[in-house]
């Protein structure tokens, strides 16, 4: 910043956490009442199976987002 001082926040720095706590309620809202684990390294939900096939897709071959590992 020109005048020197660091900004008092950065978007950056929280923008994914946040965006993905929203999700995550999102997601919760789906299972009522289930306790949901919730792995940050992986993105994936460790206790149910049907939760974290909302996670994700499949795509067709040809058809993978190139942004998607």
């Amino acid at each position: 910043e020109a005048s020197g001082k660091k900004p008092s926040a950065n978007f950056d720095d929280y923008s994914g956490p946040l965006t993905e706590t929203v999700l995550l309620g999102c997601l919760a809202t789906l299972f009522p009442g289930e306790k949901l684990d919730w792995d940050t390294e992986k993105l994936k939900v460790t206790n149910n199976v049907k939760a974290d096939l909302q996670v994700g897709r499949d795509y067709r071959d040809g058809w993978k987002p190139k942004a998607i590992i």
